[in-house]
């Protein structure tokens, strides 16, 4: 929307449930965990392979909160995927990334308020939209 937006509170804990399968991704031995996340408008399963060896609880499109980097995603079965095909570990100059300070102070609640109204205003869940190539 172009506008920034500065989402203050602290992170949600996901259910994952770790299931000991492993698989390489970008060299890295990754330990397979699942999801059943209902916390968008739609259900959705979700797989991640995440690494120990990049002790750090961050993932791609919010997801986190488990025991180290996830390199790997698939959201219901092929639908959405994200997958690491290189890591470039190197240590970061002082004053490379900063956090932001620019932008509309809100909880993520009521940015998914904001964002669902939005949403209807453009056709999006709650309207019927149909769009043809």
């Amino acid at each position: 929307m172009g506008k920034n937006y500065l989402i203050e509170g602290t992170n949600k804990q996901m259910p994952w449930k770790v299931t000991g399968e492993m698989e390489k991704v970008a060299g890295y031995n990754c330990m397979k965990a699942t999801l059943q996340d209902s916390a968008n408008m739609q259900p959705r399963k979700v797989i991640a392979w995440f690494t120990t060896d990049i002790p750090i609880s961050v993932g791609p499109d919010r997801f986190g909160a488990l025991l180290g980097m996830i390199l790997k995603i698939d959201v219901n079965d092929g639908e959405v995927t994200y997958l690491a095909t290189k890591i470039d570990a190197r240590p970061l100059k002082k004053g490379e990334i900063e956090a932001p300070t620019k932008g509309k102070k809100m909880t993520e609640d009521e940015f998914r308020k904001m964002m669902e109204e939005e949403m209807k205003k453009m056709g999006g869940p709650g309207n019927r939209m149909i769009i043809r190539n």
